[in-house]
């Protein structure tokens, strides 16, 4: 089932060890299939490399085969990617809990390499 979130808006406005959101968009990967995302983009901060480059952390629009919604970060996915119950991220809080170990997930991958 795809998924749909109502409020989103309002994750922009919150911070993610850090950084904030710069936008938030749909991406149709392959149009009639089910690969559309949700994106998260955060922009670069002071430099190119690492942890302060731009990041986009990818929320899918349809479960994975075990019945669950991948969140990860483009390019980190082995490292950063969670499996959420649909009710995961209906609750907008514990999404954005999420949306943070996320995050912090490919911080401490860009930091100890």
């Amino acid at each position: 089932m795809e998924l749909v979130i109502e409020g989103l808006d309002k994750l922009r406005h919150r911070t993610y060890h850090d950084r904030k959101m710069g936008s938030i968009r749909i991406d149709k990967r392959e149009p009639g299939t089910n690969s559309a995302s949700y994106v998260f983009t955060f922009p670069p901060v002071d430099s190119i490399d690492g942890w302060n480059k731009k990041m986009e952390v990818y929320l899918c629009k349809y479960p994975a085969p075990n019945g669950k919604y991948e969140l990860f970060v483009m390019g980190l996915h082995g490292v950063t990617c969670y499996y959420l119950e649909r009710e995961h991220i209906k609750d907008i809080d514990t999404f954005h809990n999420y949306m943070i170990s996320t995050m912090f997930k490919a911080k401490t991958y860009w930091e100890t390499i």
